[in-house]
């Protein structure tokens, strides 16, 4: 009797001495597990850091080498109109000066200035003297663009010459070449003139 007992006795102290070893290896495994997982999501956000901040830097540089290309090109444009385009005499500094005033330019001299208030209201947006992108096809990266070949005014635009324009979009790069500029100097003259009706039609 005395043996059965102390037999069961040892059996249980085993048995939870056992118990005890497995839990523990258990908990150490699921801790490691919780470890190894954080260490693995640690590890892909900064990865993910390291990705965005490389990307960044890329995008940078690329606009670095983007601006640096446009300043050049526009160099080249003006000494392009300064050598082909007779009407221009001088594009140092970024104003275009018209030879003999033409008698278009003399009359329209003389027009009383545009009704920019009955002008918006007609467009459907606020008008401004000599705002560029009121013009069909111009926004404000080609407004740049013209500003950096001494066109900033209506007056500018309606006296160039569309090839010297033409020639300064397909220099800027294939998605400023497929813009048309053919009517800008006939609008920008419209806008001038206050002809609000003849303006809308060319839209």
């Amino acid at each position: 009797m005395t043996y059965t007992l102390f037999a069961g006795l040892l059996w249980y102290t085993a048995a939870l001495g056992i118990g005890i070893v497995l839990g523990w290896l258990l908990r150490s495994t699921s801790a490691l597990r919780q470890v190894s997982r954080a260490r693995r999501q640690e590890r892909s956000a900064v990865q993910g850091e390291l990705d965005g901040l490389r990307t960044r830097a890329e995008s940078e540089e690329e606009l670095r080498l983007e601006r640096n290309r446009l300043r050049h090109d526009n160099d080249l444009l003006r000494e392009q109109l300064a050598s082909t385009n007779p009407r221009v005499d001088s594009v140092a500094d970024p104003a275009i000066e018209v030879g003999a005033p033409t008698a278009e330019a003399t009359a329209a001299d003389s027009l009383p200035p545009a009704d920019l208030e009955e002008g918006g209201r007609l467009i459907g947006r606020r008008l401004s003297t000599d705002d560029l992108q009121v013009i069909n096809g111009i926004g404000p990266v080609i407004e740049g663009l013209l500003n950096g070949i001494g066109i900033s005014t209506w007056s500018d635009l309606a006296a160039v010459d569309v090839d010297a324009v033409r020639s300064m979009l397909a220099d800027a790069g294939s998605r400023f070449a497929r813009h048309d500029p053919s009517t800008w100097p006939l609008q920008a003259r419209l806008l001038e003139r206050g002809e609000w009706d003849a303006f809308l039609a060319l839209e």
